[in-house]
């Protein structure tokens, strides 16, 4: 069949079209891979030039294993054990973690000590009068000290405190170095081992000190101690690392609080402890932990499919928008994400770096409104980067409670050290400074000391002024959620009456 002239010149001049068409899309292609490319190698050689690589991992911990806490061979054998592995069946059997309502090892929080009748599974008859109750508290004390005199669970929490006195450095190793060619997901340590170790700690000190044996107290908390250090001094330390050492430093402030209500410990031991707890700096390996997630994030873009990387978002209320399917053919975008997540995330370490400084807390709160009216804008430089870099404002605010309530913890060692000294807290916090702690520790928010004031009974307050920035005269703010932490204070409290 013979078509018309016109229907010829219409196909010639849509050919004619869709070559131009398809020309222009090659060219565009072309440019964009090389602007991506050429800008990434800029940015990169920029930030090597400056100290700061932003590809490179940090090397692991070089620690010998005969002087690392964390490379006992108990936990040589856990930390990074197998799903299903043999050694890390035994250990659940033998360690079983009692039953334990959420915020169990945080009542010291709002003055109260950990119900140990309750983790025992001793109740009380409702609206049981005092006697009835201490009879159930002291039940419980003699359930968990039973159940940690058994073999398995004794010779567990017994290699652990005898490791204080051996190992004094402790940093976690991870079985393979981290590395540009390594896969996305990389060894991580077993959160369910080390909370069920410093559970067992936690819960064991108190207890001991309910039967008046301070001495075991102390070493339970020691290695408690050592063990939340093994994550916040770990060198290449991911997000996840941080996090474990956040959520194990807010769990020992109980067993350190039961301390100082009961008055167990002796001048020496209040001393190693704070020079323990002076090696804890959660925020600082928040910090570190940005460098090696830019680093995990640049290297993951590169190398990890789109389509993966897209995934987790496609539950979103607001998913990818559809062209993000078009990174197969434009590579060089990947390289422009590969620079925002970059910067993002430098510049969060960057941030994270000026806790304890005056300012700081502006300063977050405008990063977060940044990132906040940033979030709803997505372009094709940008829209991996937002995925594989979310939002820390929680994290952060974790990591803060963390650092104050160590800073909160070591200057208790110095008051307690000074009213062994002396019979009595001092009227003003710097007098413990330099004799019980080199510097009076400060506030993690303003920069500022810690507010402390000696009250008329012989007791203080002591606290930090927490995330709403406002001395609230010590009232204390409803930590268990993201919205009472930021009202009230961050305080070292008094026992309930």
């Amino acid at each position: 069949m013979i078509l018309p002239g016109k229907v010829w010149r219409f196909l010639r001049w849509s050919l004619i079209g869709l070559a131009g068409v398809a020309l222009l899309g090659g060219v565009f292609v072309l440019a964009e891979n090389w602007r991506g490319a050429r800008a990434w190698h800029a940015y990169a050689e920029r930030c090597a030039a400056a100290g700061d690589p932003v590809d490179v991992f940090p090397a692991p911990s070089s620690l010998p294993p005969e002087r690392n806490f964390m490379r006992t061979p108990l936990l040589d054998r856990l930390l990074f054990a197998k799903d299903g592995s043999a050694e890390l069946k035994e250990f659940e059997q033998t360690l079983s973690s009692p039953e334990m309502a959420s915020g169990a090892l945080q009542a010291w929080r709002k003055g109260g000590m950990v119900d140990l009748a309750a983790i025992g599974g001793i109740k009380p008859p409702e609206g049981a009068e005092v006697t009835a109750l201490r009879t159930a508290y002291l039940a419980g004390v003699n359930w968990i000290l039973t159940a940690n005199t058994q073999p398995g669970v004794s010779a567990i929490l017994e290699e652990l405190r005898q490791a204080v006195a051996a190992r004094a450095d402790s940093q976690v190793m991870r079985p393979l170095a981290m590395t540009r060619a390594m896969p996305p997901d990389i060894p991580m340590p077993r959160f369910v081992v080390v909370r069920r170790l410093s559970n067992a700690l936690v819960t064991d000190a108190c207890a001991a000190m309910a039967k008046g044996d301070g001495d075991r107290a102390w070493s339970d908390v020691m290695a408690t101690a050592r063990l939340v250090r093994g994550f916040s001094d770990m060198p290449d330390g991911c997000l996840v690392d941080a996090m474990i050492g956040v959520v194990l430093a807010n769990a020992m402030g109980q067993s350190i609080w039961e301390a100082w209500v009961r008055h167990s410990w002796s001048d020496p031991q209040w001393a190693q402890l704070q020079q323990e707890l002076l090696r804890i700096e959660p925020m600082r390996s928040l910090e570190r932990s940005m460098r090696v997630e830019r680093a995990f994030v640049v290297n993951t873009l590169q190398n990890v499919p789109v389509e993966r990387i897209l995934e987790p978002a496609a539950t979103w209320d607001d998913p990818p928008p559809w062209w993000a399917v078009s990174f197969r053919s434009v590579p060089g975008w990947v390289q422009q994400n590969k620079i925002s997540a970059a910067k993002s995330l430098s510049d969060r370490a960057v941030l994270l770096g000026r806790w304890g400084t005056p300012g700081f807390l502006d300063q977050l709160r405008q990063d977060g409104a940044l990132r906040l009216a940033a979030g709803g804008r997505v372009t094709p430089y940008d829209v991996l980067a937002q995925v594989a870099t979310p939002s820390y404002d929680k994290v952060t605010d974790n990591a803060l409670m963390a650092e104050n309530n160590v800073a909160l913890a070591v200057t208790v060692c110095a008051l307690e050290r000074y009213r062994l000294a002396h019979g009595g807290y001092p009227e003003a916090l710097a007098e413990v400074a330099p004799a019980y702690v080199d510097a009076v520790p400060r506030d993690g928010i303003d920069g500022q000391p810690l507010r402390y004031r000696r009250l008329a009974d012989g007791v203080f307050k002591l606290y930090s002024v927490g995330l709403n920035g406002t001395d609230d005269d010590g009232a204390i703010s409803d930590w268990k959620t993201a919205e009472g932490r930021r009202i009230g204070d961050w305080c070292w409290p008094q026992p309930a009456k």
